[in-house]
């Protein structure tokens, strides 16, 4: 008998389950098996379907939160990274490279509203700041290129790119070796 409950309930989920819009045609996918993992682990009746639904409804909508904040992590938030020199492009993009001059990228999704920052580098290993180097820029700019920034010894810095009252703008870190 338990046999046959256990196909009811199943029948009765899978018809629940084809209610929910935001996971249709999944049933054999992820979502599906946590919504029936959920309704077995609980032992859940067709009553109990609703609370399910809306449980699964913000367990999905979170997950969807949470990926467009990563993905807007990845894509479109601002960015700080390096080069060997820009002309009219980046040229010998990387996060490794010799000792001497490199090229310190900044890519906002925003214009960066000041018109003098920093750029500050601190010794990974020792915490130590290196150097810091002023830079003008225009308030409208929001692809900016500094050029020349020095790196005398091999190590593994954090750069950061600061606005004079010593908000990080966007930081990374370059290897010299």
């Amino acid at each position: 008998m338990s046999g046959a409950k256990s196909l009811i309930d199943r029948c009765i989920i899978i018809r629940y389950y084809e209610t929910l819009h935001c996971v249709q045609g999944d049933k054999n996918g992820f979502l599906f098996e946590v919504y029936l993992l959920i309704c077995q682990k609980f032992n859940l009746k067709e009553k109990d379907m609703n609370k399910v639904k809306i449980i699964s409804a913000f367990l999905v909508l979170f997950l969807v939160f949470a990926s467009c904040s990563k993905l807007k992590d990845l894509t479109g938030g601002d960015r700080l990274y390096f080069c060997e020199k820009y002309t009219t492009k980046e040229v010998g993009e990387g996060t490794k490279f010799p000792p001497g001059k490199v090229t310190v990228m900044l890519k906002l999704s925003k214009p960066i509203g000041v018109t003098s920052v920093d750029i500050n580098i601190t010794d990974k290993s020792s915490g130590k700041i290196v150097d810091t180097v002023p830079f003008t820029v225009q308030s409208s700019w929001d692809y900016i290129h500094f050029d020349d920034v020095e790196f005398k010894d091999s190590g593994t810095y954090k750069v950061s790119c600061l606005k004079k009252d010593g908000t990080v703008i966007a930081s990374n870190e370059v290897e010299i070796k």
